[in-house]
């Protein structure tokens, strides 16, 4: 499909939504649904100036925050991916002067059969510069949030939650990353299960769930591999700084790091790099690189990257 110059607005490291054969991509405060079997483009909208680079869903429901800050609300808004009917499903205030960052909401359905929503927000005092960082469990049947509290310490950094919750079905836990912690929390009981304090935050990745293991790319230049249901940390390797996503495919894992621009396969047991691959283009102009994104497609045994100047695919 043809989003004409809009493409030049996609964000390497934004959240889209793919269920069935339907691709939903946000760019800016749009979003486009494409037919993954034709190419073509099924529709495409815009609500609001300004809203969060994450779409989340379940099933043919999708979920995105908007902001409207002549208004002073964060607008959750459910999307029908098939037609692209908008429906207004929460609404959240904020003071004035603030800045403000509430991550698109996470769904899922408990163990009783209640549908909810992961809700997380950062809100910096505009005057005194404290910033909070609280998560809550929003119960969309009832429409009410059932449990709320505060998950990183006061400051004045404007320190706080960096990504989108991680949900761990198997485990029924979720996992948030509030700058250089990982916290992971009970879905059924609301109660946190454990905290972990890393080196370095995570700035240009996203953390990944991987076979049942959690992967965190960090800023200090090392992958880890943590366990999901206690918070150890199984193995680390020395990759990049500013790193891209961490795919997976058979025993290894797979990422792109921003600082070397190298592609480090490293084994999944045991944590070794098992080989590196710098770009082709090398040979002919010694200083291009991978660039970050990534994306391994396990059932055919491809991977599609690229590099300044080609899209190239390769087979794993």
């Amino acid at each position: 499909s043809s989003f004409s110059n809009e493409y030049s607005s996609l964000y390497y490291n934004q959240k889209n939504y793919i269920y069935k054969n339907i691709l939903l991509i946000p760019f800016q405060a749009q979003m486009a649904a494409i037919d993954l079997d034709s190419g073509k483009l099924l529709w495409k909208n815009q609500l609001h100036t300004s809203a969060d680079d994450a779409i989340e869903g379940q099933g043919y429901k999708a979920y995105r925050n908007y902001y409207d800050y002549a208004l002073l609300k964060i607008l959750t808004y459910q999307i029908d991916i098939r037609n692209g009917d908008m429906y207004l499903i929460k609404k959240d205030t904020f003071p004035p002067e603030s800045v403000v960052i509430n991550r698109t909401p996470v769904p899922f359905v408990n163990s009783q059969g209640d549908s909810l929503l992961i809700c997380t927000a950062v809100h910096q005092n505009g005057e005194t510069k404290e910033t909070q960082s609280h998560i809550s469990f929003y119960n969309l049947s009832k429409g009410e949030v059932v449990f709320t509290t505060n998950i990183y310490p006061l400051n004045r950094e404007g320190l706080g939650i960096t990504k989108p919750p991680l949900l761990d079905l198997k485990n029924k836990s979720v996992i948030f990353i509030a700058f250089d912690q990982i916290i992971c929390y009970d879905t059924e009981k609301y109660k946190e299960l454990w905290r972990l304090k890393m080196d370095r935050d995570m700035l240009t990745s996203q953390p990944a769930l991987i076979d049942e293991l959690l992967y965190y790319p960090s800023e200090d230049g090392f992958l880890y591999q943590i366990n999901p249901r206690n918070g150890k940390i199984n193995w680390k390797c020395k990759t990049s700084g500013t790193p891209g996503r961490v795919s997976g495919y058979k025993n290894a894992v797979c990422i792109i790091g921003g600082g070397d621009a190298k592609w480090h396969i490293i084994d999944k047991k045991t944590g070794d790099e098992l080989y590196y691959l710098k770009t082709p283009n090398l040979v002919n102009y010694p200083s291009s690189g991978f660039q970050r994104t990534l994306s391994v497609c396990p059932d055919q045994g491809i991977a599609v990257c690229c590099d300044d100047r080609d899209v190239m695919c390769f087979q794993l």
